[in-house]
């Protein structure tokens, strides 16, 4: 489970114009989870260590689009440790061809 941090972006007038949820995790750096400015209501994941760029995750509460976060991130994490597993058995002449 992540511990989210909530960021308000703030006007000259000092408004909150918008808010953003943030995590961060050992090896992948920060992880956001920000509405997008066109889409209100609208939910995305960004990671750049995972190659994620605004990952919809829908018209959800907060909350659930932090939960939705986490789902993603582990399953991205178990293809990831797949893909790593499949390029090690090749180098090391473990191959199943």
């Amino acid at each position: 489970m992540l511990i989210w941090k909530k960021d308000e972006r703030r006007d000259n007038q000092q408004k909150i114009i918008s808010t953003s949820y943030l995590a961060s995790v050992p090896y992948l750096g920060r992880i956001s989870v920000h509405p997008h400015i066109h889409s209100p209501g609208e939910w995305f994941l960004t990671c750049q260590a995972l190659n994620i760029d605004k990952h919809p995750l829908g018209s959800v509460s907060p909350e659930e689009a932090e939960r939705l976060t986490e789902v993603e991130l582990v399953k991205r994490l178990e293809q990831h440790i797949v893909w790593c597993q499949n390029a090690l058995r090749e180098i090391q002449g473990k191959s199943e061809s």
